[in-house]
């Protein structure tokens, strides 16, 4: 009898601690997004298109997943609006020569969620960072940028449609 009560007991414990939801926000009423060019007047702007790659790349995401529908801002419910505030390249790692092995790439944007139908800022993010680790070889920087900027949509993405 002890056996069987104190297993009831175990699973009962372990099942409420692993419980997890996708579920929409609260804000479920926003069914529309618009999503204009983000901002960005950076020095490696112009080398590394980021204004461009993080407007597509953040846009793409929000087809992808399908929860919101995008469309030009005069239809939205809501609007995702942002700067692309820095964008870091450091050195990561290392060879016993001490030569760049790797690099950290770090994109920060600041980033504002707003309802457009009560004119209410759902969420604002000053510093929100999107980052990589990738290689050291120089041809590489535009595609490491690229899966920066990934990381940075999906976390966007995850904040709007998803309660944890």
């Amino acid at each position: 009898m002890k056996p069987v009560f104190y297993s009831f007991v175990f699973f009962l414990l372990i099942g409420g601690c692993v419980y997890y939801t996708t579920s929409e926000r609260g804000r479920s009423s926003i069914r529309t997004l618009a999503v204009p060019a983000f901002d960005c007047s950076l020095p490696d702007e112009t080398r590394l298109r980021l204004k461009e790659k993080i407007t597509e790349i953040i846009r793409n995401t929000f087809v992808r997943d399908n929860r919101l529908r995008l469309v030009e801002q005069k239809e939205a419910e809501g609007l995702l609006s942002g700067q692309i505030v820095e964008y870091k390249r450091e050195p990561f790692s290392y060879t016993t020569l001490e030569v760049v092995e790797s690099y950290k790439f770090r994109i920060f944007a600041q980033v504002t969620y707003k309802d457009l139908k009560n004119d209410e800022i759902i969420w604002e993010e000053k510093n929100l960072e999107g980052w990589t680790i990738g290689s050291a070889h120089p041809d590489s920087e535009s595609v490491e940028v690229e899966a920066a900027i990934t990381k940075l949509a999906e976390d966007i993405l995850r904040r709007i449609v998803e309660e944890w």
